[in-house]
């Protein structure tokens, strides 16, 4: 590998970037949020405070969902959903406290606790998936919100059937009708209320506030009741279906190999895997 264009960005400018309402510091080389987020490019190379400052403020941003996003800027990848937890996770969820985390580290919860503990886990994970996205999205980071949307659609078709009534709310209080993300959620509610995992006197918790979406709900129950040959065998949709293209052209079939979704960076040169 030709290190020395990695090695001109790490030594270029940097730039001062504060995280979250503690004003967590990070000094990151500039060209590394430019090349990639036309938001920091507008803000960092504009007559913005920003750019005659060379510093960002993102006081309302999560550190944790921070630090993904620059692990997806350096490297090209992004974790399978529940790969990325640690013990330090467990401060982020009043429910879970140092003690049943000692406890699950040291193998002495049973059997049900350790599924209560990954169930409650996996719900954390995918609720920073759903952050990521969020941000993603605020960046204009269109193959990072593709690479997650494709994450989210594998983990609910192999994984869970099921997205929590809080998770769908946190979603549709934060994206617009035409987000890829919404649309997603629609989905997965769709499905699990055809296979009957909501019932129906659940359904009023997904959609409390938000009228507008039972429409759109009803919709898209009728085209996947369409599609589904049969009930206990669905799919959200390959390729394309979710994704964002700032062009308007397809980006094409983009796969997962190994848990982990690999793209090209500017740093880490990567092929996309594809399954065999």
């Amino acid at each position: 590998m030709d290190l020395d264009p990695i090695l001109q960005v790490l030594s270029g400018s940097k730039v001062d970037v504060y995280v979250g309402p503690n004003r967590v510091h990070f000094q990151l080389p500039k060209d590394v949020l430019c090349r990639q987020s036309s938001y920091f490019d507008k803000a960092l190379n504009g007559d913005f405070r920003e750019g005659k400052e060379q510093r960002l403020e993102l006081p309302h941003e999560d550190v944790k969902t921070f630090k993904r996003l620059l692990k997806w800027m350096l490297t090209g990848r992004l974790d399978a959903i529940g790969a990325e937890l640690d013990m330090e996770d467990s401060d982020d969820n009043s429910d879970s406290g140092d003690s049943e985390s000692n406890d699950l580290a040291n193998n002495k919860l049973n059997s049900s606790e350790v599924q209560n503990q990954t169930k409650l886990n996996m719900h954390m994970s995918i609720g920073r998936t759903f952050k990521l996205y969020v941000f993603a999205d605020k960046l204009c980071m269109t193959p990072l919100k593709n690479a997650i949307i494709d994450k989210i659609a594998l983990y609910y078709e192999i994984g869970e059937s099921l997205i929590s009534s809080d998770k769908a709310q946190w979603v549709f209080q934060r994206t617009t009708a035409s987000s890829p993300l919404q649309k997603i959620t629609l989905k997965i509610i769709a499905y699990a209320i055809l296979l009957q995992v909501i019932g129906r006197s659940d359904i009023r918790n997904y959609l409390d506030g938000t009228d507008d979406l039972a429409y759109e709900l009803v919709a898209v129950m009728a085209e996947c009741a369409q599609k589904m040959g049969d009930v206990r065998r669905w799919r959200l949709g390959g390729g394309c279906t979710f994704h964002d293209h700032a062009d308007g052209k397809p980006c094409g079939d983009l796969r997962v190999s190994g848990g982990d979704f690999e793209y090209s960076t500017i740093l880490i040169p990567s092929k996309r895997k594809r399954d065999p």
